[in-house]
């Protein structure tokens, strides 16, 4: 019997080579599907190697390039590998995962020029709801044709502990309603907010703000945060190990990320994966995540924030992150893959 999602062999280059979650998971789902799958480095500073590569695959059969993100260190980079694509006959689809970078890329606020000189390249886009295509098309025009296709769960990446048994090892109280935030790597996140918030609840709510950050600026605000909340806040701001992350979430009760801005959390869609009920904002994708009252609530403001999180207790946070996962579950990384290689076929076709 044949699998319901078996489709015809694609050979498709995806860029970048990266470890995230979200580039393993698609790269084991397209193949799973019948795609043959051939990974390009970042063009920056495995430049030659990149560029190698791209002609490599291209040679061997290889007609579609899939960037993600901006791949790019330097704005020349795009504009030769566009050249190299152009000459060779190779199709590129770019998924935009952010209508801008997190953090600047590229000299004088060129950032922007990028993206409107991969959109202007691109042969088609994908995007992750309808909220960031029709924000896309406002920025960038109408010219490149955009579909939409959730981002993944990380279901199958999650190990789901025992609350207590969790809060034993990391010697938090079983008392206490533990808000977390991981990780607290960007100031758009909402760091500022999450202090702010945990400052003005009462004294039985903590806070955990854990997860690799390198950024300076944002390690001396939260370590001088902890000075002055003491054991209301527990901070780990160095690499985190796959087992200690499945304590983190397990001892936590609700997620709290309350983002100034973003396009496509994959934050929350990880949170929502070890079934946590999520307090966010009205931002990006998260519409599509959050449904208030059903797994957790999205804010406008920190007042609106510390109500809805006093009106959560320990069961509530239970079954609100019990329904985090099941909606979770929707977004199966098999349904991507197919209707990512039906956009490769289409342009194939053409």
């Amino acid at each position: 019997m044949k699998n319901q999602y078996e489709v015809k062999r694609m050979r498709v280059m995806i860029c970048p080579d990266s470890k995230s979650i979200y580039i393993r998971s698609l790269v084991h789902h397209l193949i799973k599907n019948g795609a043959e799958v051939r990974l390009i480095p970042w063009f920056g500073k495995q430049f030659p190697l990149s560029f190698l590569k791209l002609i490599k695959a291209k040679r061997d059969g290889f007609d579609i390039l899939h960037l993600h993100w901006i791949p790019f260190n330097w704005y020349f980079m795009i504009t030769s590998v566009r050249r190299l694509c152009d000459n060779y006959g190779i199709k590129m689809v770019w998924t935009i995962h952010n209508l801008k970078p997190h953090n600047p890329q590229f000299c004088n606020n060129r950032d922007v020029i990028a993206m409107r000189c991969i959109a202007d390249w691109a042969d088609a886009g994908i995007v992750h709801c309808e909220r960031t295509k029709h924000e896309f098309q406002e920025l960038y025009g109408e010219s490149l044709p955009l579909y939409v296709i959730p981002h993944g769960n990380f279901n199958e990446y999650v190990e789901l502990r025992v609350r207590n048994v969790a809060r034993r090892r990391l010697d938090i109280p079983e008392e206490k309603i533990v808000l977390l935030m991981f990780p607290p790597n960007r100031w758009n996140k909402g760091i500022r907010t999450f202090i702010e918030v945990l400052e003005r609840l009462p004294s039985n709510y903590i806070g955990i703000m854990a997860g690799q950050c390198r950024d300076r600026a944002i390690r001396k605000y939260i370590l001088e945060q902890k000075k002055v909340l003491k054991n209301r806040l527990i901070v780990n701001l160095n690499y985190v190990t796959a087992d200690e992350t499945h304590d983190y979430f397990a001892a936590a009760d609700i997620f709290f990320m309350p983002y100034d801005d973003i396009t496509t959390s994959g934050s929350v869609i990880h949170a929502m994966s070890y079934a946590k009920a999520i307090i966010s904002t009205n931002k990006g994708n998260l519409y599509e995540l959050v449904n208030n009252g059903v797994n957790g609530y999205l804010c406008e403001s920190p007042d609106e924030m510390i109500y809805v999180i006093k009106s959560i207790d320990v069961e509530m946070a239970k079954k609100m992150g019990e329904m985090s996962r099941k909606i979770a579950e929707r977004f199966d990384w098999d349904d991507i893959a197919v209707k990512t290689i039906q956009i490769y076929k289409s342009l194939n076709s053409d």
